[in-house]
């Protein structure tokens, strides 16, 4: 007698099973699959010898000048549309009162996004020195009262832990536009949203959540080192490809 088994020839999985430290991924609902985003904001500080100086202010009129991915040696889960990421930029951007120029006019602030996954500089470590000349694991020593004071905030080493994992990110940095071509790029200000699983997760589906957990705090700083946006994110599909029938001998 003969049976029939059959196998899928091809399976593509967006966001399932466990995350890449062991843990389980979170369980899609109604609502979408929960997204916990960290927002990380800084402005560049300007300084007149030993005196910090206030932030440089410029306005909304804006030059999108690049979209590029930062590579890594892991692969992202999938490729991003370029053109929907900055879609949905300029969609956020709108809403915090940005215009993108015309043809005819001159910007006032040039933004650049980066993307990409990796381990990233952890924000609670700002204020910390850290040293991997011997082991190669870097080793945090606290070197100012502000940074002692931070490991005293409830839940400082689960935080801090959390942040050294590898994460997916969107980075929008804005540069000051050059008054001269020959002028050295001036930043401003960056803005980096992070989510966790860069195994499981299609960076796609999870940045219309990211840039609008991001884009308040775009030309702002985030002194705690970073806050957490709870957000959500649609589940994503599985996708079957053609079906093999594979005949076996099951005996008489």
């Amino acid at each position: 007698m003969k049976y029939q088994r059959f196998f899928p020839a091809m399976a593509v999985l967006v966001f399932t099973g466990a995350m890449a430290d062991g843990r389980a991924a979170a369980t899609p609902t109604d609502e979408g699959v929960p997204l916990a985003i960290g927002v990380r904001a800084t402005v560049d500080p300007k300084w007149e010898s030993f005196r910090k100086l206030p932030p440089v202010a410029h306005g909304k009129r804006y030059l999108l000048a690049a979209v590029s991915e930062v590579p890594s040696a892991e692969k992202m889960l999938t490729p991003v549309d370029k053109g929907a990421l900055a879609a949905q930029l300029r969609h956020e951007l709108a809403r915090h009162g940005f215009r993108e120029i015309t043809a005819q006019e001159t910007p006032e602030v040039v933004l650049t996004v980066t993307y990409g996954r990796g381990y990233l500089r952890n924000p609670y470590l700002a204020d910390a020195m850290l040293d991997d000349a011997t082991t190669g694991v870097p080793t945090a020593t606290i070197t100012s009262p502000k940074q002692a004071m931070r490991m005293r905030e409830f839940d400082a080493e689960g935080k801090l832990q959390q942040a050294q994992f590898e994460k997916l990110f969107l980075a929008v940095t804005a540069w000051q536009y050059p008054a001269k071509p020959e002028d050295r790029p001036n930043q401003l200000w960056r803005t980096v949203m992070v989510v966790d699983n860069p195994d499981g997760r299609d960076l796609n589906l999870a940045l219309p959540a990211m840039f609008a957990a991001g884009a308040g705090w775009f030309g702002r700083e985030i002194k705690e080192g970073e806050v957490t946006v709870k957000s959500t994110m649609p589940a994503g599909t599985v996708k079957l490809g053609p079906l093999n029938v594979i005949e076996e001998n099951a005996g008489k």
